[in-house]
């Protein structure tokens, strides 16, 4: 059972759990030591929340009531009735307040209180945000829903005499705990949760066994259109029952659930169109609804397709096509289009659709994925491509050059898309700050493939004298032969808890993040420019001028900092990474390059404090030793993790040495400065080096 966000850092923090008469001592209770609230759960003498009878007035206290699993100090699980708050209401219905809460330590604010008829409003400021009610009053109850940022629950007010949480038991059992516990345990289903459902009307576990029925729809392949229809109406009446904003829940959860069954699409949109119908649809609830109407369409056209009569193939063919321009880079719509395409002759066309699936990053494990299950079936789409062209070319010679090609036609088409799609770029004289932006990524890294392509279109929306993007490589999900000792500290330095995450200038953009296959680069775009435009318009006093330059095999550097404001000296640090400014590398992602990758940072992660009241940087090393520090980190992490990688991206050229100011308290960057290490970059043995190559899974992963 779903629960209210609140609650459940309120269990966590009560320790608890529901406590029963013959509760532990308190110390075992509240593991904080708050006697006092200790002692008031101890003091529990069995009954539950004293109800007045017979009201049909608002004016009194009430106990705010959610139902919630919870454990007994046992660690038994039960369904219970619990109590968040006490509330007052003024007798002309102008006024609230709240006069206790479950736990002190989970304070509610009632910030606002609107009475109509017999319907209330209350808002309220709790720990970890706004929380709203919506009810009304019914014969001596109000029924209504509890919403937060993070969704919607069913709650109740109950009218009582209480004043605090002392001597009462404020998480008895629930009403219906039983009939729903025996629900949950039958083996006929769906029939057991939509019998107890039906039994329960009125009560929330009500909305539970329905919400059961549903997000497992796909799994209860017996049920038809019809009766999936009446449990969708059965549903929503019963949710309507606790408001608007529960019947919208119901129907949200239901319609996405129809979809995903890929049986019912015209039903899917007839739930879309009811929705759309209400006067008390979110303005959150449109994407939703879109992306719905777009698969139940092509849901549609497949059902079309795989039709015995010609002309509705036809019409299912013609409707593919079209919806190929809102869904470029999905592969069960592209695989149907290049097997129509096949059966009709056209293999040219069918060579096209194939080659997107086989030739982009991660259509094909996509299609894979979405064949799992399946019995065996038509050849897959690089078995198609492969005879295709062997029937063309007469060998395979040139297929993998073909995929290269296909690969940058179809990213540039993409790129520049996403670039279109943005706003216009910042003017060049809004500011003097040079961005930084961190990409940590991984080759291993499925939904990196979003993150990645759309730092690359920040690279190509402005000049380095305007942005630079560097790449942190990290061993994410599994190991990855671009990364190294600097680029994990780097991570860290971050608490950054996976793969990909970007900071613009030391800042992550905001929801939903960079993460993401090809159909999410715009959104991961999107959600950066932002944050890019507006660091762009800062001015600033900081600068950095650097220098990079190899002679005779030495490498030489020099970095220096003026115009940092003193009383932020002290928290200050020079960085200065070396990048690659392209390593070519098919990763098993199916990005093919990487670019400006961090191969060192020189003076470490960390970087350079304030030394004698000035922030420079300066070395000269063996540019072999360079080459030497990433083969040395790869065989070692080759040894204490048993893995093989089958190649090792070595070139290291040309290089680009980038230069970064940053406050490590608010991990502000100040100033950026991108220059080309300039000179020979010649490596030892170099001349027997093996070029790079197509990276594949480790012998041993991890």
């Amino acid at each position: 059972m779903r629960r209210l966000w609140w609650c459940a850092g309120l269990l966590l923090a009560l320790g608890l759990v529901s406590c029963r008469p013959g509760s532990p001592t308190p110390s075992a209770t509240n593991p904080s030591g708050d006697a006092k609230v200790a002692a008031e759960i101890s003091a529990d003498t069995g009954r539950g929340l004293r109800v007045r009878p017979s009201v049909n007035t608002f004016p009194g206290r009430w106990g705010l009531v959610v139902v919630q699993p919870m454990q007994d100090q046992q660690k038994r699980s039960h369904l219970a009735e619990l109590c968040l708050a006490l509330l007052q209401i003024s007798d002309d219905n102008s006024k609230g307040e709240v006069l206790a809460t479950v736990d002190e330590r989970f304070e509610l604010k009632l910030d606002r209180l609107a009475v109509k008829g017999q319907a209330i409003e209350i808002d309220f400021t709790g720990p970890e945000g706004k929380l709203e009610f919506r009810g009304s009053l019914d014969k001596g109850l109000v029924r209504g829903s509890l919403t937060t940022a993070q969704g919607v629950q069913p709650a109740s007010l109950k009218p009582t005499d209480e004043t605090d949480f002392k001597g009462w038991d404020f998480s008895p059992p629930a009403a219906g705990a039983e009939v729903f516990d025996q629900a949950v345990r039958q083996k006929d289903q769906p029939a057991g949760f939509l019998t107890a459902a039906k039994e329960l009307r009125g009560n929330p576990l009500s909305l539970e066994l329905y919400h059961g029925v549903v997000q497992r729809l796909p799994q209860f392949a017996d049920l038809n259109e019809d009766q999936i229809r009446e449990i969708a109406a059965d549903y929503a009446s019963s949710a309507a029952l606790w408001g608007p904003r529960p019947e919208m829940q119901a129907l949200l959860t239901t319609v996405t659930n129809v979809t995903m069954t890929r049986r019912f699409p015209k039903l899917a949109l007839e739930l879309a169109d009811k929705i759309d119908s209400t006067t008390d649809k979110p303005p959150s609830a449109d994407q939703t609804l879109k992306l719905i109407r777009e698969q139940a369409e092509i849901d549609i056209a497949l059902q079309k397709l795989r039709s015995s009569d010609e002309a509705q193939q036809a019409e299912g063919y013609a409707e593919l096509k079209e919806r190929l321009s809102n869904q470029r880079y999905n592969p069960e719509l592209l695989h149907a289009l290049g097997e129509h395409a096949l059966k009709l002759g056209q293999k040219e066309a069918a060579q096209e659709y194939f080659s997107d699936i086989v030739a982009l990053p991660m259509l094909e494990a996509m299609w894979v994925k979405q064949r799992e299950g399946q019995p065996p079936g038509d050849p897959s789409p690089r078995e198609r491509l492969l005879t295709l062209w062997e029937e063309q070319h007469g060998s395979i010679e040139g297929f993998e050059e073909f995929l290269e090609k296909t690969y940058h036609t179809r990213m540039d088409e993409l790129l520049e898309q996403t670039k279109s799609a943005g706003p216009e770029p910042v003017a060049a004289d809004a500011g003097n700050h040079l961005v930084l932006v961190e990409l940590f990524t991984g080759v291993f890294c499925p939904p990196c493939v979003a993150g990645d392509l759309a730092v690359t279109a920040l690279r190509q929306t402005y000049p380095t004298s305007k942005l630079v993007a560097i790449q942190f490589h990290q061993h994410i999900p599994l190991p990855d032969q671009l990364c190294n000792q600097d680029s994990e500290d780097r991570l860290g330095y971050y608490a950054a808890g996976g793969t990909p995450a970007a900071f613009v200038d030391g800042f992550a953009p905001g929801f939903p993040g960079v993460g993401g296959t090809l159909q999410h680069v715009q959104q991961a775009y999107s959600v950066i420019r932002p944050l890019v435009d507006a660091r762009l318009k800062v001015t600033s006093d900081v600068a950095i001028t650097a220098t990079a330059h190899v002679e005779n095999g030495e490498l030489s550097v020099e970095a220096t900092v003026t115009g940092v404001p003193d009383e932020q000296l002290p928290q200050t640090r020079l960085r200065l990474a070396l990048t690659e400014n392209r390593v070519k590398l098919l990763a098993p992602n199916g990005i093919r390059e990487h670019e400006h990758v961090v191969r060192e940072m020189l003076g470490g992660a960390k970087g350079t404090g304030v030394k004698g009241g000035k922030l420079a940087y300066s070395v000269q090393m063996p540019l072999a030793e360079l080459k030497q520090h990433l083969v040395d980190y790869l065989h070692q992490f080759e040894v204490g993790r048993d893995v093989k990688f089958a190649v090792k991206p070595l070139d290291l050229k040309p290089l680009s040495l980038v230069a970064w100011v940053q406050n490590d308290q608010s991990h502000e960057v100040l100033q950026t400065v991108v220059v080309p290490v300039t000179g020979d970059l010649v490596y030892p043995g170099e001349e027997t080096a093996e070029a790079p190559a197509s990276a594949t899974s480790p012998a041993n992963a991890p």
